[in-house]
């Protein structure tokens, strides 16, 4: 099996897509206050030290790890290497459920807080996808990881 064309890497924008409704967010709840800033830091919990460490850390390793494959066919080292900062994951998934509900209530209370998000969905960094899709994407991170280590054992 040639691992290098079976896996996919995931593309930076969506990647950068809930950055981008945090920021425009947290600018909107700065600015006008049409709806709380400490809503939008509890819906976007830590995911911008999850997107540092993963598109910084985790995915170049990964990466360079993939391009060596023919001479270094291994990948348990990388994530053993990084497994301490995996951890940021487990505490966006605690908040997750939370955020979901906060995103629910926040997009029926506030018209300027459904707007903004309406109008990021559409954006084609956002792949016609919702918010809540692109937030669920870390959810989905480990146990993908889980299962390309086991294909890769095999």
């Amino acid at each position: 099996m040639n691992h290098k064309t079976n896996r996919r890497t995931p593309s930076k924008s969506t990647l950068f897509s809930p950055q981008v409704f945090f920021k425009e967010l947290l600018t909107e709840a700065r600015a006008a206050s049409s709806f709380p800033e400490d809503v939008v830091k509890q819906i976007f919990s830590n995911l911008s030290s999850v997107y540092q460490f993963h598109s910084l850390f985790l995915l170049p390793e990964l990466q360079r790890r993939m391009d060596e494959w023919g001479t270094n066919p291994r990948i348990g080292d990388v994530l053993q290497k990084v497994a301490p900062f995996l951890k940021m994951y487990g505490e966006y998934v605690k908040c997750f459920d939370k955020a979901m509900d906060l995103i629910n209530t926040w997009m029926e209370k506030s018209p300027r807080f459904d707007e903004i998000v309406k109008d990021i969905q559409k954006r084609e960094i956002c792949g016609n996808l919702t918010l809540q899709h692109h937030m669920l994407e870390p959810v989905q991170r480990i146990p993908r990881y889980e299962m390309l280590l086991k294909d890769y054992l095999k």
